[in-house]
């Protein structure tokens, strides 16, 4: 089987790269491997074939996907990632964007190893048995500001502007607008004032009506599988699978995706929900200048005025499991 490999050099598990790609190389033993210079993945795999390096521009992700097309160009049958989930969804992004259908196996190593294409972790990966592969297709959401596609989400969408990574070795809030504008990764409280009065939700160009006037965090979900059926706690979404629906959008009082506690366990908190499926088209419009959007642990910025429009994608990619 011909497989590339690709690791995120900027992930936050990165420490344990050495042994995954030990591993990797054990239970990949008789594949045509290939894989990109330095941290990439020539550092971790041996004995692998070298792609070609591409020439960098300085900005990252304009790179990155040069170096994702670059190892895709050499029809692999299988990609395996190793990183968070913020770096599969750059790949997936490349791939949804090229209309190419390689397998992908996501292997822990980042920030965040939460959504469905990490499917794998240093410790699991020593039962790999390509002979027993499991291809399952994965849907997305596709995030535009007005018509401008930014990204696909695979875990979710928050709109606000901090979103999680790694600082000084811990887990902490980040401001979206100073990492995007300089690199640096600055500690930020999330700002609960992320709409304005005009603030509106709309379905299919239908403005809905909802009663949170003033919500603290937005965030929108994939919701396929069977991890919602029956649980009413989880509102709307106890009905997820029984219906067409395939993604979730909640207007919360309260920041949840945050490494800070408000210290408010004893209060109750309000949400309200949406569910919505392939057929329709939502758009978020009348954010503050605080409502940015973070998509799978990527921060992007929202200029003024920009609108977020939503919609799933069905069998977007497709993830590699275990039977």
């Amino acid at each position: 089987m011909r497989v590339a490999i690709l690791f995120n050099p900027n992930a936050g598990g990165n420490s344990h790269y050495t042994n995954i790609g030990k591993i990797l190389g054990e239970r990949l033993k008789g594949c045509k491997i290939k894989t990109y210079p330095g941290l990439y993945g020539q550092t971790y795999i041996e004995n692998a074939e070298i792609v070609s390096r591409v020439n960098a521009t300085g900005d990252y992700l304009k790179d990155l996907y040069s170096i994702i097309m670059e190892v895709i160009k050499t029809n692999p049958e299988l990609l395996v990632c190793v990183g968070g989930d913020g770096f599969l969804a750059y790949i997936a992004d490349a791939m949804i964007r090229n209309n190419i259908k390689i397998p992908l196996l996501g292997i822990a190593g980042g920030t965040a190893n939460v959504g469905p294409l990490i499917n794998f972790t240093a410790a699991s990966l020593m039962r790999l048995d390509l002979a027993k592969i499991k291809l399952s297709p994965v849907g997305a959401l596709e995030v535009a500001l007005n018509k401008s596609i930014k990204g696909y989400a695979f875990n979710d969408v928050i709109i606000g502007n901090t979103f999680l990574g790694m600082l000084n070795e811990q887990m902490s809030n980040i401001g979206v607008e100073t990492f995007i504008q300089t690199g640096i990764k600055k500690k930020l409280a999330p700002s609960t004032d992320i709409v304005l009065d005009y603030f509106q939700i709309a379905k299919n160009e239908l403005t809905l009506q909802f009663n949170m006037k003033k919500p603290a965090q937005i965030v929108i979900s994939p919701i396929e599988g069977k991890n919602y059926l029956g649980k009413a706690i989880t509102g709307l979404l106890c009905h997820a699978t029984l219906t067409k629906s395939k993604a979730a959008l909640a207007l919360l009082d309260r920041v949840i995706v945050s490494m800070e506690s408000e210290n408010k366990d004893n209060e109750l908190m309000s949400i309200e929900q949406l569910i919505f499926t392939e057929e329709d088209k939502l758009s978020i419009s009348g954010l503050s200048r605080n409502g940015h959007v973070i998509i799978d642990g990527n921060p992007f910025i929202r200029q003024a005025k920009e609108a977020v429009n939503i919609r799933c994608i069905a069998n977007a990619v497709i993830g590699v499991n275990m039977l």
